[in-house]
């Protein structure tokens, strides 16, 4: 498929799509590394992020589930439904706000 088309590249230009694609491929067996070691460690991309999010807020001892959402740029629905999960899993604690009794950190 690739000489069909390389008719019409330049010699520099063939190179070029073969290292772009020698590069896809690294990428789709890391992706697959990566996806393979968070479901060993019973965990997703989106869960790890949300760990990281709190993790990269030293100062604050919690955080509201919108607030991670915006970091992560994540519908609210499938935030709640993921922070339920990890505080299910025993890796996030939920606690009520002072203020507003209805709102969790």
């Amino acid at each position: 498929m690739l000489a069909n088309y390389a008719t019409d590249l330049s010699h520099q230009e063939q190179d070029s799509v073969l290292e772009a694609l020698a590069i896809m491929r690294k990428v789709s067996l890391l992706v697959t590394n990566i996806e393979n070691y968070f479901s060993a460690n019973n965990l997703s991309q989106l869960r790890f992020l949300i760990l990281v999010v709190i993790d990269r807020e030293p100062d604050r001892t919690s955080l509201y589930a919108h607030e991670i959402a915006v970091h992560l740029d994540v519908l609210r629905p499938v935030m709640t439904r993921t922070i339920q999960k990890l505080i299910t899993d025993g890796l996030l604690t939920p606690s009520n706000d002072e203020i507003d009794k209805r709102a969790k950190k």
